[in-house]
């Protein structure tokens, strides 16, 4: 697999007077194997630095998936075996890849490669870390989390209030100052899409009424309380159709309770999530836990009211009553009559999608999100440099 590369790049020499202005060399590191929501993350990340004039880096393991999409969207990239923190030879080819690019800041996927990374920082002091937590789980207080989290990264970024309060409560030896919270943001132009295609390649009339799912077909997500809501809703509303779309562990559970109905309509993996989000008239989210809740904000461009689990970040995307309803998790009953309440009502959705959009607009933009990246990152180098003794 061929490695892409930038070249000419600035000169970070100056870190003081120049770093407010001048464009910045991000390196993205992940050494995961698939291809989750946290990649997908790393690749628009990329996008909007290169198209905001920084100079974005990708280093990966070869043959991902997540390095052929990058390669396919013209980025960056390097490709590298990431396997341990301590390998001397997987430390010196990052330091010269570092070193080639001019790294000022370096955005760590998972705890190794924070550790990956941090050393590499610590031992060249020539930029800083950026480690991310994009999930609403607490961090186990082994030795080896104390020192990637509170030692080798320099700030950890969350994406939401929640997890940042999750990690406070449950894992108190944290260093809070480095926690830094970042909504996830989309660009609400680019996500709008063609549900009524997706209604004639299913067959759907436009009069149906069509509710939707889209994730991953997993224990998390709460798909058992998704099948039994829908158990409920197919005799309050006999016609009502349900799209799911994703895959996971669960999909061969999906699929046999999808095998004797005919409304529900198994997707599985589909590149064109928009179109099917314009297809629905409700969305179903009854995550148990979430990271940030991403496909709600999705779901809010297209025009979509959601009924979602009020856990985790979803309460700060989700205003019940507002721009959607939260029910609580693990309640097929809640969910059930939350969605009813939608179906049954064509002003409440109106209601929800216009409050929806204006909730996007207001709160999750990609402009906010990399403003707030931007400052970050600024403000690590300026403080290297003050660090460094350089005024």
């Amino acid at each position: 697999m061929a490695s892409r590369e930038l070249h000419h790049l600035p000169n970070p020499d100056s870190i003081s007077g120049s770093v407010s202005k001048r464009p910045l060399n991000i390196l993205l590191l992940n050494s995961l194997k698939f291809m989750g929501g946290g990649e997908t993350w790393m690749l628009n990340m990329a996008g909007h630095l290169a198209r905001r004039g920084h100079h974005p880096l990708i280093v990966a393991r070869p043959k991902t998936v997540f390095l052929q999409q990058a390669e396919a969207l013209g980025l960056s990239t390097r490709a590298l075996w990431i396997a341990g923190d301590l390998n001397p030879i997987l430390l010196a080819k990052l330091v010269a890849i570092t070193k080639k690019h001019r790294t000022d800041v370096v955005i760590a996927n998972v705890s190794r490669d924070i550790r990956i990374s941090g050393l590499m920082a610590r031992l060249t002091r020539r930029f800083s870390v950026v480690g991310l937590h994009q999930v609403d789980r607490p961090i186990a207080g082994k030795w080896n989390y104390r020192l990637t989290f509170n030692h080798l990264a320099d700030a950890v970024v969350v994406n939401s209030e929640a997890t940042r309060q999750t990690l406070i409560r449950e894992s108190p030896w944290l260093n809070i100052e480095r926690l830094r919270v970042i909504h996830h943001g989309i660009e609400p132009g680019k996500v709008a899409g063609d549900g009524g295609r997706v209604r004639q390649e299913l067959g759907l009339k436009d009069t149906d009424q069509v509710l939707g799912f889209v994730g991953r077909l997993c224990g998390q997500k709460g798909i058992s309380t998704l099948l039994e809501a829908m158990e409920i809703l197919e005799k309050q509303h006999p016609g009502v159709h349900l799209l799911i779309a994703g895959t996971g562990v669960l999909e061969k559970k999906v699929r046999q309770f999808a095998s004797s109905r005919p409304h529900v309509h198994v997707l599985g993996f589909r590149s064109d999530i928009p179109d099917v989000m314009s297809a629905c008239d409700v969305l179903l989210v009854p995550s148990i836990w979430e990271g940030f809740g991403l496909v709600v904000v999705e779901a809010m461009v297209a025009g979509v009211p959601c009924v979602a689990s009020a856990i985790s970040s979803l309460p700060e995307i989700v205003e019940s009553e507002v721009n959607g309803l939260l029910v609580p998790p693990k309640d097929p009953a809640a969910l059930a009559k939350a969605t009813d309440r939608l179906l049954s009502d064509p002003d409440l959705r109106d209601r929800f999608r216009k409050a929806g959009r204006e909730t996007v607009e207001s709160r999750f933009t990609v402009e906010r999100m990399m403003d707030s990246y931007e400052d970050l990152f600024r403000d690590m180098i300026q403080k290297r440099g003050k660090h460094a003794g350089i005024h």
